[in-house]
């Protein structure tokens, strides 16, 4: 497996939700470069870097409002990330748990290569709003404009 989660880190994954109304997702960091000294960060981030992105949980209230996951956005990465920016634009926060799991290195180049094209359809419309994110063909409808 590429991912061990570490004991409790249920209760510390849900915590955020306790604290605040406007979170609407919880979840490990890509990358554990924030240290453990906090229980969460909470805040406006920089899409692709400061969003969870591993073992994740979403409020039910945030998917009724945001809606989710683009199908255009084929089996490996920057689905999650363009859902919780599209709830960012309209004001949910998201929380970053770190220290709640292990992580190895193991990617396949197959999924490589979905993460490079998903990253790429993601930066693509990160500032816009006015896609339709369940559109199946948003590599097509970004080509054409």
């Amino acid at each position: 497996p590429d991912t061990r989660v570490k004991e409790n880190y249920f209760g510390r994954l849900i915590a955020p939700f306790f604290e605040r109304d406007d979170i609407g997702v919880s979840g490990a960091p890509h990358d554990e470069i924030y240290g453990s000294e906090f229980d969460f960060l909470i805040g406006g981030f920089e899409p692709t870097v400061h969003i969870p992105d591993y073992l994740m949980t979403f409020s039910r209230e945030f998917i009724n409002e945001v809606g989710s996951t683009s199908p255009s956005f084929k089996f490996y990465s920057y689905d999650t990330t363009e859902l919780m920016v599209r709830g960012m634009k309209i004001g949910w926060n998201v929380a970053i748990v770190p220290n709640i799991i292990e992580r190895s290195d193991v990617v396949s180049n197959i999924k490589k290569d979905f993460v490079e094209r998903n990253k790429n359809l993601f930066l693509s419309l990160k500032d816009r709003q006015d896609y339709n994110w369940w559109s199946n063909n948003l590599e097509e409808v970004n080509a054409k404009r």
